[in-house]
């Protein structure tokens, strides 16, 4: 029990009495203490029976009935109430012990009175004190010790957090429940960091003080880390440290430091753990550890985030950054990587690149700017006699192409069919205009399916190896051009098609509709619209086009929901950002980083990819632009870090150790290596299993991501591209950890938790095959494997090594 003591004697030591709390044993003789058992106090509180006495009071175990759960009442005998000193120190014990709430603290709810007597409601714990315990089986088995002292070094670390010196930590005051969850109790002589003694006051029980709590200058931090080390000593050896008859033997004992090496008690003990115990029992306390936090890390083999873990602590990120470097790449497993990576390049881009790659089944034989004088030839061949001031052009997928070059069939008719699509599968668009063509999207660029508003403008659509497939024009030809040739005879001629057909009947607005064969084999037709006697409009139809019609509106595009899922994230994150804001525990530095990255990356995208005309008016659409787009997506990616990263960091710190690293600028560490070979080993590998897979009959080709084509018009558009990549890949990587967090959440079930998330990322993924219409029992098996990698790169390395295959 807690004592207050002279100043050393030579009186004998006075035994230290049995916990107040302990299991309760039912007896006929058992003495039942001031209140029998049934007796209910303050309409609330029945009393089940005496659980133990002391100095400083009775403990009883109650049912709370208002509650429905048991309690522990310790009551201040009424001698000890009518003296205001010890009354005050009860109520003083009250309300340090409730500003500390740990699972390893033993929990006081409240204070309260009856007959003149004070009590406190604690936490009842249904377990045995530990000096008890150590009585009967001498010492716990290492590693249940171990565990036991990380407990009470998390404990008493969150004690010392709040505020709180213990001063009277001893095996009596520390309970294991049922569940052999280490408890520290009795905080009757806590005194709040900093305070200081009364002048003479030696407080606490003699076999635990400290040196200097002997020498009257009070109790610090390292004083409670002297009577951890004491209690830890006796949990591995079972036997005392310090064996003295009297009181002034045992003062100079802690003065000389004159302690047996636990090592030499127990010769299997664990060499770290001695060194901890021996660092605690240091005579001088400037030579202790710093921290209870500091001992829990040493019993953690080192690791601050095991120590923090254990401690119900959230480690900071530079604890994370700090955390020991396991896990790097052994040469020879780094060198497997690169050969896996190496051998898909070579399976995807070698002798497989035509059966898996759109870009490789249909390569562009014309660059860029040799098309863009092809489209501006055929222009002025139809008769369009406008001025090319101002140009645009890009490459774009044709979905009906791909779907027929996907389609296996034995007719020979589709079979030439799905060969006239493949070739067809990329066109390129180029259009002109003897003006400025000023962005008329927000993202500052100029596309195919912008109107034709100039009075000039002229749309020309080739494909890859540059026939016409379209022409559209606002300019009707010159006078001077009436000497040209028939412009649907030229039409045909740049289309690849031969003669001209007989043209069909006109229609009232002006259409003509044509039978022609694409390849000499495949049915097609072609519609010219003309105006005033010349050529306004004419593109060839294949059959894979899907038949006009009024566009459907939808209430959800498939291009809406990616922003969707951004405006929900950014709802659902608000109050879980404010609350860690509050608490102190969000990166704001990384942060800052996260969104300074997402917003560079989707800034230098924009920009670069916008159509340039150098006119104000233009310069600053796309500056509103790029600015409004980079800085939605930079701020709600911070904003989801700042929800998301505490939590991860409390939860699986380590999955964001080799991401913090990276944050802090260090490129050349092991892990982020590791884990960005390892993402692009994960991608490449899936690479090259999809290539061999896509060698059986039932193939297809891979999926078409739409910026894909975009390094074809130049360096610079990869440069975008690669930026662009970039930002949605560390936005995907946050989405994808969220996800795996509130299933987890959620379901409190780990492997249940992968499991949905795995089907939700298959899911996805065979609803874009599918809407390709490229699904098939391949493309399945490719989705499911995806799935997998991305689980157990997110499961068992974290987020790096995910965004680095996002990237990829």
């Amino acid at each position: 029990m807690p004592t207050d003591i002279a100043p050393p004697s030579d009186r004998p030591l006075p035994r230290t009495p049995p916990s107040v709390i302990g299991r309760l044993a039912y007896s006929d003789t058992i003495d039942i203490g001031g209140f029998a058992p049934g007796t209910v106090l303050a309409d609330r509180y029945r009393i089940v029976g005496l659980v133990g006495r002391g100095g400083m009071g009775e403990v009883y175990r109650a049912d709370d009935i208002k509650l429905g759960q048991v309690v522990a009442l310790k009551f201040l005998p009424k001698a000890l109430s009518e003296d205001p000193g010890r009354r005050d120190r009860f109520f003083s014990e009250v309300r340090l012990a409730r500003q500390v709430a740990h699972p390893n603290v033993c929990r006081v709810y409240d204070l309260g009175e009856i007959e003149g007597r004070h009590f406190l409601s604690m936490e009842y714990v249904d377990g045995e004190d530990l000096t008890s315990l150590l009585r009967r089986i001498g010492r716990l088995p290492p590693d249940k010790a171990l565990d036991v002292a990380r407990q009470l070094c998390a404990g008493l670390a969150a004690a010392h957090d709040r505020g709180v010196l213990h001063r009277d930590l001893k095996p009596s005051n520390v309970m294991l429940d049922g569940r052999g969850r280490a408890r520290i109790t009795d905080f009757g002589l806590a005194v709040a960091a900093g305070e200081t003694a009364s002048e003479g006051e030696l407080a606490g029980t003699p076999a635990y003080m400290a040196p200097e709590q002997f020498a009257g200058t009070g109790a610090t931090v390292r004083s409670d880390l002297y009577a951890l080390g004491l209690v830890l000593y006796e949990l591995f050896t079972g036997k005392s440290a310090f064996v003295a008859g009297t009181l002034r033997e045992l003062v100079r004992l802690r003065r000389e430091g004159a302690v047996v090496p636990p090592g030499q008690v127990v010769r299997e003990l664990d060499p770290a753990v001695e060194r901890t115990i021996l660092h605690c029992l240091v005579a001088r306390s400037e030579d202790r550890p710093e921290s209870a936090l500091a001992v829990l890390t040493a019993l953690s083999g080192g690791d601050p985030l095991k120590a923090a873990l254990a401690a119900g602590q959230t480690p900071s990120p530079s604890a994370v950054a700090a955390a020991p470097a396991r896990g790097a790449l052994a040469p020879a497993a780094a060198w497997a990587c690169m050969g896996v990576v190496l051998a898909s390049l070579v399976a995807v881009y070698g002798g497989l690149g035509a059966r898996v790659s759109v870009l490789e089944r249909v390569a562009p034989p014309l660059p860029p700017a040799a098309l863009a004088v092809k489209a501006e030839e055929a222009m002025s061949a139809l008769g369009h006699g406008g001025v090319c001031a101002d140009d645009a052009s890009g490459f774009a997928f044709d979905d009906g192409a791909l779907r027929a070059a996907a389609t296996a069939s034995e007719d020979p008719l589709r079979r030439a069919e799905a060969a006239a699509a493949e070739r067809r599968m990329i066109v390129f668009w180029h259009r002109c205009s003897p003006v400025p063509l000023l962005p008329r999207g927000e993202r500052g660029e100029v596309t195919r399916d912008d109107p034709l508003l100039g009075a000039n403008e002229a749309l020309v659509v080739l494909d890859p190896a540059g026939r016409l497939l379209a022409y559209h024009a606002t300019r009707i030809g010159s006078e001077a051009s009436r000497e040209a040739p028939d412009p649907l005879t030229t039409f045909f001629q740049l289309a690849g098609l031969g003669p001209a057909p007989q043209a069909g009947t006109p229609l009232k607005d002006g259409h003509s509709v044509l039978d022609v064969r694409l390849d000499g084999t495949v049915p097609a037709t072609v519609e010219a619209r003309f105006r005033g006697g010349w050529l306004a409009e004419a593109r060839v139809v294949p059959p894979w086009t899907p038949p006009p019609g009024p566009r459907a509106v939808k209430l959800l595009e498939p291009d809406d929901v990616p922003n969707l899922l951004i405006i929900v994230l950014i709802l659902a994150s608000l109050p879980l950002a404010r609350g860690n804001i509050r608490a102190g525990r969000d990166d704001r530095e990384g942060a800052r980083r996260v969104g300074l990255l997402v917003l560079a990356g989707n800034l230098v995208a924009i920009v670069v990819r916008a159509h340039h005309t150098w006119a104000f008016a233009g310069e600053s659409t796309i500056l509103r632009g790029a600015l409004a787009w980079s800085l939605y997506y930079g701020v709600s990616a911070a904003l989801l870090y700042v929800a998301l990263e505490p939590l991860v960091r409390r939860v699986w710190p380590e999955r964001l150790v080799s991401w913090t690293r990276l944050l802090a600028g260090n490129v050349r560490d092991p892990m982020v290596a590791r884990d960005v070979l390892l993402g692009m080993t994960a991608f490449y590998g899936l690479g090259g299993l999809a290539a061999l897979a896509l060698l059986l009959p039932a193939r297809a080709p891979l999926l078409t991501v739409k910026r894909a084509l975009e390094p074809l018009l130049g360096f610079e558009h990869f440069v975008a591209a690669t930026a662009e990549a970039a930002a949605v890949a560390v936005r995907l990587g946050l989405i994808f950890l969220l996800l795996l967090l509130l299933l987890r959440a959620f379901g409190r079930i780990r492997w249940l938790a992968q499991a949905v998330f795995f089907a939700i990322v298959v899911g996805f993924m065979l609803a874009l095959f599918g809407s390709l219409g490229v699904l098939n029992p391949v493309v399945v098996s490719f989705c499911v494997m995806f799935g997998l990698a991305l689980l157990l790169l997110l499961a068992r390395l974290g987020l790096l090594a995910m965004t680095a295959t996002m990237f990829f």
